[in-house]
Order: C-alpha cells, then sequence, then structure tokens
C-alpha cells in the first residue's frame, strides 16, 4: 500500500498480531520517522512492544521516545535537494547515503512519502490563497493534513522573521511550488514503479534510483 490511510490500517493490523495497541497519531509518527519501509515498521513495533509493557497501548509520545527517526535525520540532504530540483546536490546525498549503508528501500520509501506530502501541501493550497509568512497558517495546514508542523514549513518555504506578504524570491526556496502537480502526480506514479522493479530485478538497484533522479528532477524545459 502506498497511500496513507491504507499504511495506517497495515501498520495496526501487524500491531495488534504482535500484540500492541497503536493509535492513529502514533501510525502517523511512525510512517513520518521510518517511511514506508514495511521490514523496519515491523521491527520497530516491536520495539515499541518491549518498550510499552505491561498495558502495550502506543501513542505518539512512545514513538517519539523509542523510533529512530530514519526518514529525517538520514535523509534530508536529500528531499532538501530534490525540492530546490538541485540534481548535482541531490546524487551527492545519494552517494552518501549508500556508502552509510543505509538500506535502498527506505531511500525510494522516503521520496515517495515526500512528494506523497508536497503533493498534498500543493493541492490544499490549490484551493486557498493564505499568506505562509504567517505561522498561523502553517499550524492550520499542518492540522488539516496531519502532517508536522516543521514538515509542512519547510515544504511551503516558511521564514520566521520574513514579513507577511513578502515572497520568497524564487521557487525553489517554495519546494511545493518547484514541481506541477502533474509531475508530482507522473513522479508517484513512477516510484511505484522503482518499488517494484528494485525488488524484482537483479540490476542495482542504486544505480535504478540514480537514473530515477536524472530523469525526474531537473525541470523540463520547453
Amino acid at each position: 500500500p502506498w497511500e496513507e490511510g491504507a499504511w495506517i490500517t497495515w501498520i495496526k493490523q501487524k500491531a495488534a498480531f504482535i500484540g500492541v495497541t497503536v493509535s492513529d497519531k502514533a501510525c502517523e509518527a511512525i510512517l513520518d520517522r521510518v517511511g514506508t519501509n514495511a521490514n523496519l515498521i515491523v521491527s520497530e513495533i516491536y520495539k515499541l512492544f518491549v518498550y510499552s509493557y505491561p498495558d502495550h497501548r502506543i501513542d505518539e509520545r512512545e514513538v517519539e521516545e523509542v523510533v529512530f527517526d530514519y526518514a529525517n535525520k538520514s535523509t534530508e540532504r536529500l528531499t532538501n535537494s530534490i525540492g530546490r530540483r538541485v540534481l548535482s546536490d541531490a546524487i551527492d546525498a545519494l552517494y552518501d547515503l549508500r556508502a552509510s549503508g543505509i538500506n535502498h528501500i527506505l531511500i525510494i520509501s522516503v521520496i515517495a512519502n515526500y512528494f506523497h506530502q508536497l503533493l498534498k501541501v500543493r493541492l490544499i493550497l490549490e484551493e486557498e490563497h493564505v499568506d505562509l509568512n504567517d505561522w498561523n497558517n502553517i499550524v492550520r495546514i499542518s492540522s488539516a493534513l496531519n502532517l508536522n508542523r516543521g514538515r509542512v514549513a519547510k515544504l511551503v518555504g516558511f521564514v520566521f522573521g520574513r514579513k507577511s506578504g513578502e515572497q520568497a524570491s524564487k521557487d525553489k526556496n517554495r519546494p511545493y511550488l518547484s514541481y506541477t502537480i502533474e509531475e508530482m502526480k507522473d513522479i508517484l506514479l513512477s516510484l511505484f514503479d522503482l518499488d517494484i522493479e528494485v525488488k524484482s530485478t537483479a540490476l542495482d538497484p542504486w544505480f535504478s534510483i540514480l537514473e530515477f533522479l536524472c530523469e525526474k528532477i531537473p525541470k523540463v524545459r520547453h
């Protein structure tokens, strides 16, 4: 499953099988930290099972205390480069991640999560025009989309101290504007295909991810 709702259901089912009761907020926090890597999610659920003895009930607080923040701490440089559409930086970040020994499936999951969040922010902002220099609007969007406030702030290019109404100098400072809605939808479909490809062929998965970045990150010139 790639949709967030389907993943939440999947996590709850796995957790129940292991013997843990997990709230929706906890599931969202797990996805934010681990991405859509099934093996890593199950591993973290087992950690939560031990940590939550004897009642084995998990909320967002327990996730923040126990679950390692793979998605944000290890890959932020990569997603930031993708958001700015700077291919050279994205490639450098990818090579560093490969050298660190991180799982290639996690990288694909993180990129997919990033574009899924980027698309959700773009769609809600297509419906209503708000002042993105107003922190109250960041909080409201975060609540509406069930996303971390810090994540939403990065996706829209929020900067503390920028005056209300003042615009970012370039679209690359507003990642949600770096890609068209059609591009984001196409990229998500391509990532689904990429995920299947690296799991079912003998091709070097890192080369496949590199090929994806080279094809999708640079702006298409008309």
